[in-house]
């Protein structure tokens, strides 16, 4: 199948007022420790939470802590082995205090490696974020793995151990010095995949839940026959939501939404509210974290979309209720709040092999770049204004296609499908390959130009949809039908002042003449050496008449126009095989210039500078880490053209030195995969921001990074 890609022209040079170009960007610690599963404690007893958590590195497990500086930095990590017992993968794990010596402690589950039979180590903290060798607790009655939690589920005051499994519940009673008596076995047999701690009837005894049901404890390590939790699920959290003294359980679902029960202080959780983040993937909910983020006295409700890599919000609306805030684009295994920066309000710290620390600002937004899962499955985007609002709108499409419109944040609203006819049949695996968008009929309202591809090889046209003004389009009317056609770009190329369409097809290029009225002529064709070429358009000989710039081979030919729809003899200039082109003024001397992304997997982007008679000069590489397009505009305001570009995990900004060349980039975290970037003021601050409309884990994302003054 052949690769197609959108070639965009830049029409206008994008200027932002900042000074810098600066996006948000996530504070990472702990590179190389491998931690995912994460608990908040203060190690050191400094009043500033630290992060511990079981870590991976140089092919072991291990404790590994970071102490928190109070300014949401984190220390080099502090790593403890683990030793004589055995751990095969990331350890569940508990941390208390368990010899009242002040400091907390660190427990997780593993075998005994002469027996293979479970155990427990208690590896005692020593105040400074290291802790002492393992103790080693078997398990003799225990045959499964399980899931651990520490409380004083006994009530002699000191903390204890649970140890559940799906055969049975036990209970090592602590006894204040670090040891523990013999197991307590409550004979429950349930599938346990999450488990937390609370006193769900009000009782004054600790209870468990693993999400799917609740057991209530009797107050001597026993534990009574499980109370079902219809619909609940792994993770879950225990909290007051609703500042009724009641616990109240926070789920995930098997439906890929986040279920909020309202306890009634006897245990029983038979109604629950779902909320949904929109997370689309198999990995759906590994944490959740509750506090007040925007300082409104409610418990609100951080959710980590683990499928997607991102942190959703809920806030409380005081009653237990919840309203869906923004999203933010941040780790993917665990999560923990804390006043990490040292002042009064929540921030957030992600696990993902490292943590990232998002910094809150106190009205349940965080320094961090705003994301959004409720998107079609796409991977181009154009931004344009579709509802007349002043505020850039989103069309997406490649395979499918839809508006969303922009809400003036850096927040989309929810996909509007284009019609069916503008997306033929997608069930039937076609797929809206390319679109252009303009004002073909002269009523203000933008209109689209599709070009869909039907998996059988039988040209459909060229589809036009007309704009209604609201985000919404009109059925498509085809033209040039019967011609296989790839990617579409608009322009007045017989300069009657009525928008044209410029379309690629096997043999080269067609020009539709647009009528004014919303229909086009029959196409125009040019024969070019390359089926299917990839294309641009501007002046590139300063003729006044648009030209037409296609990737051919190792060439760039240039069709010089002549003003009527039709083009001179091509102009070729050496170039690497590359599958993107995009056009601006480089080097601010008034002739167009081109950067084009070489494939291949050649890992780099050449630009050629123009020599305003249709050649360019021999082109210039830049290395992309596999980057399959490039985003032009200004984004830090001095007037001169950037280039962006994305690849897994990263957004690399390279300044342009106003000569047409580039500083070495500066890189921005992104939790994603290779996706296409557009740039726009999407938050009215005046600065130029960028659109990373891309994949993680399967699903469709949408990350947008605000360009910061």
């Amino acid at each position: 199948m052949r690769i197609r890609i959108i070639a965009l022209t830049l029409v206008s040079l994008f200027v932002a007022l900042s000074a810098h170009a600066q996006f948000a960007q996530l504070k990472s610690y702990g590179v190389g420790t491998g931690l995912y599963q994460i608990v908040e404690a203060d190690l050191n007893h400094d009043n500033t939470p630290d992060i511990v958590g079981s870590g991976y590195a140089n092919g072991a497990f291990n404790v590994t802590a970071l102490l928190g500086d109070g300014k949401a930095g984190f220390s080099a990590p502090i790593v403890s082995a683990i030793t004589g017992i055995t751990v095969n993968g990331a350890p569940p794990q508990a941390v208390a205090d368990f010899n009242n010596d002040g400091f907390p402690d660190f427990a997780f589950v593993g075998t005994d490696p002469v027996t293979g039979a479970i155990a427990i180590g208690i590896m005692f903290g020593k105040g400074n974020g290291s802790f002492e060798a393992p103790e080693k607790i078997v398990l003799p009655k225990a045959s499964t793995p399980g899931l651990l939690a520490a409380g004083d589920f006994t009530g002699h005051g000191n903390i204890d151990l649970v140890y559940a499994n799906g055969v049975n519940v036990m209970v090592l009673p602590g006894k204040g010095n670090g040891k523990f008596g013999s197991a307590i076995v409550s004979n429950i047999s349930q599938y346990v995949r999450c488990i937390a701690v609370g006193d769900f009837n009000n009782d004054g005894k600790l209870d468990l839940t693993v999400g799917t049901s609740v057991m209530l404890g009797n107050g001597n390590g026993t534990f009574q026959s499980p109370i079902t939790v219809p619909g609940g699920d792994c993770n879950v959290a225990v909290a007051d939501l609703n500042h009724d003294g009641n616990l109240d359980l926070i789920t995930g679902s098997s439906h890929k939404s986040i279920h909020v029960y309202l306890g009634n202080g006897t245990g029983n959780f038979s109604h629950f509210t779902a909320y949904d983040t929109g997370n689309n993937g198999s990995k759906v909910f590994p944490s959740f974290a509750v506090a007040d983020f925007n300082g409104d006295g409610h418990p609100d409700i951080a959710v980590l979309n683990g499928s997607v890599s991102d942190v959703t919000i809920l806030l409380n609306k005081g009653n237990g209720t919840f309203n869906i805030g923004e999203t933010f684009n941040g780790g993917s295994f665990d999560i923990v709040a804390g006043t990490f920066s040292g002042n009064k309000t929540q921030d957030l710290v992600v696990s993902s092999g490292v943590i990232n620390v998002l910094v809150g600002k106190g009205n349940g937004t965080f320094s961090d770049n705003l994301a959004q899962n409720n998107v079609v499955s796409a991977s181009h985007a154009i931004v344009a204004d579709f509802n007349n609002d002043g505020k850039p709108d989103l069309l997406t499409f490649a395979p499918d296609g839809a508006v969303q419109l922009g809400n003036g944040d850096g927040t989309f609203q929810p996909p509007i499908l284009l019609p069916s006819s503008c997306r033929l049949n997608q069930n039937q695996g076609n797929s809206l390959q390319s679109a252009a968008v303009g004002d073909f009929n002269g009523d203000h309202n933008l209109d689209i130009a599709v070009i869909i591809d039907n998996d059988q090889g039988i040209g459909v046209g060229v589809g036009v949809c007309l704009g209604k003004g609201n985000g919404t389009f009109g059925d498509a009317v085809f033209y040039d039908q019967g011609i296989e056609h790839d990617s579409v770009v608009t322009g007045d190329f017989n300069n009657d002042g009525k928008l044209d369409l410029a379309v690629s097809d096997q043999g080269g290029i067609s020009i539709l003449l647009g009528n004014g009225n919303g229909t086009f002529q029959a196409g125009i064709p040019t024969a070019l050496n390359a089926p299917f070429p990839i294309f641009t358009v501007g002046d590139f000989n300063h003729d006044g008449n648009l030209d037409i710039a296609a990737l051919t081979g190792t060439t760039v030919t240039v069709l010089p126009g002549k003003g009527n729809g039709k083009f001179g003899n091509p102009i070729t200039s050496t170039n690497a095989d590359a599958e993107f082109v995009v056009a601006g003024d480089l080097n601010k001397d008034g002739n167009l210039d081109l950067i084009t992304v070489n494939s291949n997997f050649a890992n780099t982007f050449s630009v050629l500078l123009g020599n305003g008679d249709g050649t360019f000069k021999t082109p210039v590489t830049y290395p992309d880490v596999g980057a399959t397009q490039v985003a032009l505009g200004d984004f830090n305001g001095d007037g001169t053209l950037d280039v962006a570009y994305v690849f897994p995990n990263e957004l690399a900004v390279l300044l342009g030195n106003g000569d047409g060349t580039f500083k070495s980039p500066v890189k921005f975290s992104t939790f994603s995969g290779h996706g296409w970037l557009e740039p726009g003021d999407f938050n009215g601050s005046g600065a130029l921001d960028l659109a990373d409309l891309t994949g993680s884990r399967g699903s469709a994302k949408l990350v947008v990074f605000l360009n910061t003054k």
